[in-house]
């Protein structure tokens, strides 16, 4: 018998910890009924502890899947360990969601919050692909049907859905904004605030409000080191890949690299 507080007893994010419990409740029926268990879409930070909490079940297998190979949202799917999964086996809700956007442009957050506005919860929902004038949104199955009759707006403006699969998914190329900048220390404070054109101190009240997340993790120590070919994201901010450079200046401070991700 596993006893699911000591797997978890590292972990001191409380909803971290409760993500994991539940993906461990869910080992057990899979262990229990011989059948596939899922999680809701976690990030990259939750994925990885979740999929480290299923080696401790040496009967199971579990691997994650977003609907693509880059998906940045993924279930983690539990299943027997005598069990082949193919990528059809890994059942998600796909939809495109079609309109003239000539006149208002769309964000993420504009094609989120109609989501979220019709009662939808966060984890039902994983990457959103964005095009011109449509996106193809990953989604819990069983939300599907309900979002076919009840989304009708983006923001203002008029949609069609419609269900797609597997095969129907494109994946935009991502693009960026170079920026280079020189920092006293590689503290978390002295990148923020660099990156954000904000004062030191401000950017210190960013993480310790928790509003800076490192490669997912939310992070609320301003002197935590910042490694290389990390992604840093800070609410109302962006969203920045930093890659530290070789060398320094000659008054000593740290060259970087940063992709401002649009």
């Amino acid at each position: 018998m596993y006893d699911k507080n000591e797997i978890v007893a590292y972990i001191r994010d409380e909803d971290l910890k409760v993500k994991v419990l539940r993906a461990i409740d869910k080992a057990r029926v899979a262990s229990k009924n011989h059948e596939i268990k899922e999680t809701e879409f976690l990030n990259p930070y939750e994925v990885r502890h979740v999929l480290a909490a299923m080696n401790n079940f040496r009967e199971l297998s579990s691997l994650a899947f977003g609907g693509y190979d880059e998906a940045e949202r993924k279930k983690v799917f539990i299943y027997p360990d005598y069990l082949y999964l193919e990528k059809e086996d890994m059942k998600l809700g796909i939809l495109e969601i079609t309109g003239n956007f000539k006149f208002n442009d769309v964000s993420h957050r504009n094609y989120l919050g109609s989501l979220l506005s019709l009662g939808i919860k966060r984890e039902k929902i994983g990457d959103i692909l964005i095009f011109d004038n449509c996106c193809q949104v990953f989604l819990s199955e069983d939300i599907v049907d309900f979002l076919l009759v009840s989304l009708e707006r983006i923001g203002k403006n008029k949609v069609t859905v419609r269900k797609i699969g597997l095969d129907d998914v494109r994946v935009p190329e991502k693009k960026y904004k170079d920026i280079f900048i020189t920092v006293s220390s590689n503290r978390l404070d002295s990148i923020v605030s660099s990156i954000c054109g904000v004062p030191r101190k401000e950017g210190q009240n960013l993480i310790k409000s928790d509003m800076v997340h490192v490669d997912f993790e939310p992070v609320d120590s301003p002197s935590f080191e910042v490694g290389d070919k990390c992604l840093i994201s800070v609410r109302k901010h962006g969203r920045f890949y930093i890659e530290i450079m070789d060398g320094t200046t000659k008054k000593g401070r740290i060259k970087i690299h940063v992709k401002l991700v649009l």
